[in-house]
């Protein structure tokens, strides 16, 4: 059985390179609105508009090694290609790994340029800081 393939919603950005490592490459959202990256290696780039909408990728089958991109615009074979996915998962790693708390020092000093910053007379305090 393999495993589900993602698929993107919406505009598609698809970028074509000569035949080789990533002959094409697919750039969008998933559905629940990652960044979503597809690179099909080892093929010639078939005829692609620039843009493409809610894109997916089927196959390849037992019988046929033909990869298919299925979008809004049509079917597109590419025969024996690879498929690389790449997932944004920083969201998941921000829920898994807390962040760090800022230390007090640490706020304290940003605390107090900031306030500087913001008014003429601090900026030139700083700005005679940052001369020495």
């Amino acid at each position: 059985m393999t495993p589900e393939r993602p698929s993107f919603a919406g505009e598609v950005i698809v970028t074509r390179r000569a035949a080789g490592a990533f002959g094409i490459v697919l750039a969008g959202r998933d559905a629940q609105g990652g960044a979503l990256g597809m690179a099909l290696s080892g093929v010639a780039a078939p005829a692609l508009a620039e843009r493409l909408h809610d894109v997916s990728i089927e196959g390849p089958l037992a019988h046929d090694p033909t990869l298919r991109i299925v979008c809004r615009e049509g079917v597109f074979a590419v025969p024996g290609a690879r498929l690389h996915v790449h997932r944004d998962l920083s969201g998941r790693m921000r829920a898994v790994i807390p962040p760090r708390p800022v230390p007090l020092r640490k706020r304290a000093f940003w605390r107090i340029v900031l306030a500087l910053a913001g008014s003429a007379t601090g900026r030139a305090v700083l700005l005679r800081l940052r001369q020495r």
